[in-house]
């Protein structure tokens, strides 16, 4: 028999820990955008001719102060492309990044902002992200999933993943290798070797039997860049499970999330 049974969402007992997992990946991310957003005050000198203020984060918001070049302003922090400043007069406002790019110290020498660019999209090391998806368009799962790329194409990857039903409650565990054959393209395809482990739980009304199988998974999806640290991910797998009693099992699993990199 295979090892997945249809799942609905009749017993909310079993939904805690998807729930869980949806708070602890949620807060991780947003821990990161966080971080990305706030940093410590960094005073620099306008090395750009007329910089306009406006009166909060986008291009619709009105101007209200234009910068001189050579003005020492004060950078608090960034929100998506537009940074908090503040000039030496206490006015504060806000300036798109694309204008602070020639911003120097206040000793002359030209300053990192730390604002994610696009390049660094292609030089990312760590991943951390979320999936929900499908088995056979009818198995709901989601999941968490972790890669330290070591090479330029050659990532090592883990993954958790939930799934939750009436009858049976089932987490999956996998470790395997990813390879980016162009990593620096905004649409960057990828290929995924995998295997791991199988853990069903059948609940009390139940008369499915507890088991651990292993599988072997092969995948390949699509990474999208967005904005800042952040790329959507669209993936579809296939896993071969390998129950002692059976004959293997092939599965088709398709997901759609989101994925912060560092």
């Amino acid at each position: 028999m295979f090892l997945f049974s249809i799942y609905t969402r009749d017993d909310s007992q079993p939904l805690r820990p998807i729930i869980t997992l949806w708070f602890l990946c949620f807060a991780c991310l947003g821990f990161s955008a966080n971080s990305l957003a706030k940093k410590e005050p960094l005073q620099v000198i306008a090395n750009d001719t007329y910089i306009s203020m406006h009166t909060g984060p986008g291009r619709g918001y009105p101007v209200f102060h234009v910068l001189e070049k050579g003005e020492t302003i004060t950078l608090l922090y960034s929100k998506t492309d537009w940074i908090k400043a503040v000039t030496a007069k206490g006015i504060e406002g806000w300036v798109h990044k694309r204008f602070m790019d020639d911003t120097v110290g206040t000793n002359g020498e030209t300053v990192e902002l730390g604002i994610p660019r696009r390049d660094e999209f292609s030089r990312r090391k760590w991943e951390l992200g979320t999936t929900v998806g499908a088995f056979d368009n009818s198995i709901e799962v989601i999941g968490l999933h972790g890669a330290y790329r070591f090479t330029k194409n050659i990532s090592a990857e883990l993954r958790f993943s939930q799934a939750t039903g009436r009858f049976s409650n089932s987490q999956f565990y996998s470790w395997g290798i990813v390879h980016q054959p162009f990593p620096e393209w905004r649409l960057s395809p990828f290929f995924t070797l995998a295997n791991g482990q199988i853990d069903l739980s059948p609940n009390t009304n139940s008369t499915q039997e507890s088991s651990k199988d292993n599988f072997f998974m092969l995948g390949l999806g699509l990474n999208y860049y967005l904005t800042h640290r952040f790329m959507a991910r669209f993936e579809y797998n296939n896993y071969t499970t390998l129950p002692d009693r059976d004959k293997n099992g092939n599965i088709d699993e398709w997901r759609l999330g989101i994925t912060a990199f560092f």
